[in-house]
């Protein structure tokens, strides 16, 4: 990656994220060589790296349900929220397996708020989103 992580906006994760709980600072980095995808690096171990797409790209009526305590932690209004709306980044990390089609994580999206420079995984039960749906191949459900 040749983006300069010093540059790019850092958040807060107080709880962390599921699998990377002690990584509670996350700088969102963007390599215009990698468009779409954005990167959340690590600020406690810069190798921690998550590969990232926004939510709306994968599809334009993604939406996601904030409950009680994840509003409180990013200081916005619990309820539903649109992938695109403007005042907070909706991220689907993405996988891409050594075999097999890359892959995104609907079910548990990645929201930052940029007015409160918190963030957190929201993960979204009983929606019917999958936390492997296909990006790329034959198959693939967007793209």
């Amino acid at each position: 990656m040749s983006a300069d992580t010093q540059d790019s906006p850092s958040y807060l994760f107080p709880a962390g994220i599921p699998a990377f709980e002690r990584h509670t600072r996350f700088r969102l980095v963007r390599d215009p060589e990698l468009d779409p995808l954005l990167f959340l690096v690590s600020g406690e171990d810069a190798g921690v790296r998550l590969a990232c797409i926004q939510a709306r790209f994968l599809d334009a009526g993604y939406s996601y349900e904030l409950e009680e305590a994840e509003a409180a932690v990013l200081g916005v209004e619990a309820g539903r929220y649109e992938a695109g709306d403007e005042r907070m980044a909706c991220l689907a990390v993405v996988s891409v397996p050594e075999a097999g089609p890359a892959t995104a994580n609907l079910m548990a999206p990645v929201v930052i708020s940029y007015a409160s420079g918190r963030g957190l995984q929201a993960i979204q039960m009983g929606t019917g989103w999958s936390h492997a749906h296909r990006i790329v191949g034959e198959e693939a459900e967007c793209w």
